[in-house]
């Protein structure tokens, strides 16, 4: 699966941009957490927050198949925004834990919440 996306930004379509093009504007200023990507997995703009959690398979999944019952969400430890701060370090069962990213979350690029198993 190729790691562009359909970005948009205040209205206008960027065109199809790599993640690593993506990171060089977000470092630059040239975009903030309005901006927007085309959705394969589901078909409409979602925030660009979201990117990384579009491009690989759902890791909630993979550890419900591998029995795994509970998880902890961690953030990236410096830079998110309180969504992102207020999920970090909980414990979840893992049929109640969070849709990544969270909704309202406003981390530039993207978000860097990650699911771990707890055991």
């Amino acid at each position: 699966m190729s790691d562009k996306r359909k970005i948009r930004f205040q209205g206008e379509e960027l065109g199809e941009l790599s993640i690593d093009r993506l990171c060089r504007m977000a470092s630059r200023g040239e975009l903030d957490h309005t901006a927007e990507f085309w959705s394969d997995q589901s078909q409409k703009w979602r925030g660009l927050a979201g990117i990384l959690f579009d491009l690989q398979p759902s890791r909630l999944d993979e550890m419900r198949g591998a029995g795994i019952k509970m998880v902890e969400i961690l953030g990236s430890g410096t830079d998110d925004c309180p969504e992102c701060l207020a999920l970090h370090g909980r414990d979840f069962p893992i049929e109640d834990a969070p849709i990544l990213p969270p909704s309202g979350c406003t981390c530039v690029p993207w978000c860097r919440c990650v699911e771990i198993a707890k055991l």
